[in-house]
């Protein structure tokens, strides 16, 4: 609905998910699992339910709770990694990107429980469909080169899928109705890039974006008007003097 921002923080000492209101403040901690990491999190359509991925138990998995807090409700049990939730528009399903076949490919699995779905064959990871439901747009990994092989889009109800767009920073990427906001690094440069579906053609929103991690973190308010990204604005590494260790 736009009145609130959910996302993963450390800030209490473990990465766990928050919500708070969108300029930042009222923030409150979702879950206290003390995994590792847990993250990626994405709103149910109604905003009743978050989906998020977290690795507790040694392998990462998809998780449900609440938004207005609760217990997490598992939806995946299985050796391979599961990563990057995301609701269909009709709150039915739970896509996400898993290597259980030995490769990265989105599956999905219904929220109400059950087993999970195969439905890319050539790749994926990071997913989410269009507003009308009719399409899945979807980044495939490459870890050759570090880095993923562009945008895809595949029909929901099957048929063959598509290249959209090649220059993709990673999973940074927001489906809306009158096309596509995304992030692309050009010449060391960082920018916000809009792919209008009308013209198949890009243009520049934003520029000098700063240092944008690939794994994701940019999304749009329903409304259109505010988009939200990850930006990492300091690494610091401290260099550690142990004396008389033996």
């Amino acid at each position: 609905d736009g009145r609130r921002v959910v996302f993963g923080s450390n800030r209490s000492g473990a990465w766990e998910t928050w919500v708070s209101d969108p300029n930042g403040t009222s923030a409150v901690q979702l879950t206290s699992l003390d995994a590792p990491i847990t993250g990626a999190a994405r709103w149910s359509p109604d905003g009743q339910m978050i989906a998020f991925g977290s690795n507790g138990e040694g392998q990462f998995e998809i998780f449900v709770i609440p938004a207005a807090g609760g217990k997490p409700r598992r939806m995946t049990s299985h050796p391979a990694l599961d990563h990057a939730p995301a609701f269909s528009r009709d709150g039915k399903w739970i896509y996400f990107g898993s290597n259980r076949t030995g490769q990265y490919q989105v599956w999905k699995i219904p929220v109400s429980g059950g087993d999970a779905v195969q439905v890319t064959r050539d790749g994926g990871f990071v997913s989410c469909e269009s507003p009308d439901g009719a399409y899945l747009y979807y980044n495939i990994p490459d870890p050759a080169a570090g880095a993923s092989t562009g945008l895809w889009r595949l029909p929901v109800s099957g048929g063959k899928a598509v290249k959209v767009l090649d220059n993709v920073h990673g999973a940074t990427f927001a489906v809306l109705e009158q096309g596509i906001y995304y992030i692309e690094t050009n010449s060391g440069e960082t920018r916000l890039q809009f792919y209008h579906f009308s013209s198949r053609k890009s243009t520049a929103v934003a520029r000098n974006l700063g240092d944008v991690p690939s794994t994701g973190g940019l999304t749009v308010s329903p409304d259109g008007r505010t988009i939200l990204y990850s930006r990492l604005d300091s690494s610091v590494e401290d260099l550690m003097l142990v004396e008389n260790f033996r």
